[in-house]
């Protein structure tokens, strides 16, 4: 019986530690309960065998504070006082590592009435440091600043000149708010305001709330002013979001025939970016896949090869050009992130071609890249099985160059031969700063290679999420009417500034109308269509893959190929059913065949624009390519420089006068200037003259130019055209060649036998 009571006591404990868990789990401190009659220690949850309900901070060890009650913690002791902190001053708050990473968010100013919205906009142009943004509302102007002190400036202004506004209260001037928990729920609140009043605490307000779920826990909130001194309390930091680019290697072996394996591939495992080596694609095939752009590099004049890249349509990219390989394929696409442009590239080496360290000179010459496929190239220090004369050189070419090699851990060739071994072909070649552990093989597709996925961290250039490409909705009809509440009907315009000002302020009310009327939503791309039928098929066919890279015996492979030719029939079944229903649905609705002129117009695809090299390097944002164009339209607009007879001199250009004439090229009449020379030589002045085989009149009529070509297309139709028309085989040509050359001027009407 001893040993049943001594149990159960212990399980009550268990129980009751548990319950103090619940109550401090955003406690950094373990409380010891030690009653007047004999000192109890409650126990560390972490040691008991039981699950946690919350999950122990093992920063540093917990701290433990001996009191004379449950309550006693809120007083201070004579021999044992309790530990406080200071809590920081304002400018200290500033200083805080938090504060350095978010910025404090400033309220707007409001201002009722839009009367004064000139003088409030030069005197904030001459005091204010930083940016602000000023725009009509209904009834008033609202003000943004960017700065503190430009906000204290801004209130103190509008006070001296007695202009009515009105803002919110700044975070740092807001009472702080407090919860205490672990105090009983029939305590009265004066008790607990003047235990606080006696300890040096001013509490403005105290209300005492339960909650639902634990009934035997109450909470205070307190109020207090920022120079008291409280328990210290942790701060957990902001996750930082990074964006990751997930990479997709894969030699396809044929992918024309995988199309809707692939797409469904890339919907499943949210590839971004897939480097594809071997397509078999000719130039005249297409292959295209809703929502990517593909940039192809076919092989021209031989069976199989050909390299492709695979982007998601709404990434910022661009096709990138390098320098002709010998033996290598390969296909280079750029994306601009923070750290510079990276250049990705689907390399591919054919088996009986050696691997040249030129064409690896060529697809290693940029600063950042990505290179993956398959070179052929073994090596034992990247997991092969063996090491062959590729991998040697490849080997020797990475030491030279500087970057890594990077494989899987697992074999990515399974040989269609059963009797070879399986082993690693498909690689990454790169300078940037990847492990091994991103990359994950999946058993998935047809090709005797498997694909290879690279999970990689990256900050683009960028600071939307383009994983969730967005859509801006805008109401119109609010967009208008809010415009016409906040713009006002009559303006006091005197000088220069004025009109400045109010065009400033048009345009700003504008721009946040429609930022206030525009909602965004994140447009989902899921292409992919359920079918019961072809996915079942799949999942055996998966398993059969499997099976047969595993075990790799004959009967494996022969229930592989014979599940492979069932999906690729229900494939094809499917898609010929789509395109009936398609073009069923089509006839019916006009809408439908709009869209299927525009595809055969090849008006419905969109287009990415290319980057652009300007006079300071290449341009990708639109900013840097309409600086770049107006560089560019600005130097060849430049009046050029006048050409004295000292220029022609010094550049060795020598000018025949005796064979030079003028001619003022004018709408109106204009009278030509006099004595016009050239190396003391006076230059003729006429109505028209003969300038690389154009005749160019002095009012730019054309009329001789047109004169003289019809001239010459006749002369040449008598004396040609007409004598090999009349020997033509074709009898209707050789009934336009019933013409006598020796009569002048003398046709006959061509008969048509």
């Amino acid at each position: 019986m001893d040993k049943l009571a001594e149990l159960g006591r212990a399980q009550q404990k268990q129980h009751q530690t548990q319950d103090w868990a619940r109550n401090l789990e955003d406690e950094d401190i373990n409380v010891e309960l030690s009653d007047n009659e004999e000192e109890s220690e409650f126990t560390d949850a972490s040691i008991l065998k039981r699950k946690l309900l919350f999950k122990p901070k093992v920063d540093k060890p917990p701290k433990s504070v001996t009191v004379a009650n449950q309550y006693e913690i809120l007083t201070v002791r004579e021999d044992e006082p309790m530990e406080t902190i200071e809590l920081p001053s304002e400018n200290a708050r500033q200083d805080t590592p938090n504060s350095q990473k978010s910025k404090p968010r400033i309220p707007p100013i409001v201002v009722a009435g839009t009367s004064n919205y000139s003088k409030i906009s030069k005197t904030m142009k001459t005091t204010m440091t930083g940016t602000f943004k000023i725009f009509y509302i209904k009834d008033g102007l609202k003000i943004h600043t960017s700065t503190l002190d430009d906000f204290k400036t801004l209130q103190a202004y509008l006070k001296q000149a007695g202009q009515e506004y009105h803002t919110f209260t700044l975070p740092r001037d807001k009472p702080l708010k407090l919860v205490i928990k672990g105090l009983p729920p029939n305590m009265p609140t004066d008790e607990i305001k003047d235990e606080l009043h006696t300890m040096g605490y001013t509490a403005t307000d105290i209300r005492q709330f339960t909650s639902k779920t634990q009934t035997d826990n109450a909470t205070q909130d307190i109020n207090q002013p920022p120079t008291s001194t409280l328990v210290q309390m942790t701060i957990n930091p902001q996750n930082i979001i990074k964006n990751q680019l997930r990479i997709l290697i894969w030699n396809a072996n044929g992918i024309l025939h995988q199309k809707h394996e692939f797409e469904e591939l890339l919907g499943t495992y949210g590839v971004d970016l897939a480097l594809i080596c071997e397509t078999h694609l000719k130039t005249d095939q297409r292959f295209n896949i809703t929502g990517h752009n593909i940039y192809r590099t076919d092989r021209e004049h031989r069976k199989g090869g050909g390299t492709a890249v695979i982007i998601k349509d709404y990434l910022p990219h661009y096709r990138a050009n390098i320098n002709d390989t010998e033996n290598l394929e390969a296909t280079t696409i750029s994306i601009s992130t923070k750290t510079g442009h990276i250049n990705f590239v689907a390399a591919y080496n054919p088996p009986t071609k050696i691997l040249l360290k030129q064409d690896l000179d060529n697809i290693t010459s940029s600063d950042n890249y990505f290179i993956g496929g398959d070179l052929n190239s073994k090596n034992t220090l990247w997991n092969s099985r063996i090491t062959n004369r590729n991998g040697r050189i490849l080997e020797d070419h990475s030491t030279e160059a500087e970057y890594n090699i990077i494989a899987p851990d697992t074999p990515t060739h399974y040989p269609g031969n059963h009797l070879h071994r399986p082993d690693i072909l498909d690689i990454v070649l790169t300078n940037l700063k990847i492990m091994p552990d991103t990359l994950t093989v999946l058993q998935e597709l047809d090709s005797d290679h498997n694909p290879l996925l690279c999970e990689w961290e990256v900050n683009l250039q960028h600071q939307t999420n383009w994983r969730y490409p967005t859509i801006s909705t805008t109401d119109w009809i609010k967009y208008k009417t809010d415009l016409q509440e906040a713009l006002p009907r009559n303006l006091d315009i005197h000088t220069e500034q004025d009109i400045d000002t109010a065009i400033d302020l048009f345009t700003t009310t504008l721009q946040e109308t429609y930022k206030l009327n525009t909602t965004i939503s994140r447009k989902h791309h899921d292409f992919r269509v359920d079918h019961p039928e072809l996915s079942y098929l799949l999942a055996q066919k998966k398993e059969a893959r499997r099976d047969w890279q595993r075990l790799r015996s004959p009967n494996e492979r022969i229930r592989y190929n014979r599940l492979k030719a069932i999906v690729k029939r229900t494939v094809n079944q499917i898609r010929r059913t789509n395109f009936n229903t398609f073009v069923t649905d089509s006839a019916t609705n006009m809408q439908g065949t709009w869209t299927i002129t525009k595809v055969l117009k090849g008006t419905s695809k969109k287009t990415n624009t290319p980057a652009i090299h300007g006079q300071q390097g290449m341009a990708y944002s639109s900013l840097d390519k309409a600086n770049a164009i107006a560089l560019t339209l600005e130097d060849q607009f430049k009046p050029n420089p006048a050409h004295d007879q000292n220029f022609n001199r010094d550049w060795r250009i020598k000018v025949n006068a005796t064979k030079s004439i003028a001619m003022v090229v004018a709408r109106k009449r204009q009278m030509p200037p006099a004595n016009f020379t050239i190396y003391e030589e006076d230059i003729p002045f006429k109505d028209d003259a003969k300038y690389l085989g154009i005749y160019i009149d002095k009012r730019l009529t054309w009329t001789k130019h047109i004169t003289e070509t019809c001239k010459k297309a006749m002369a040449e139709m008598r004396n040609n055209f007409y004598e090999k028309a009349g020997n033509h085989d074709n009898p209707i040509v050789r009934a336009l060649g019933d013409y006598d050359p020796h009569e002048q001027r003398s046709y006959k009407r061509p008969r048509l036998e």
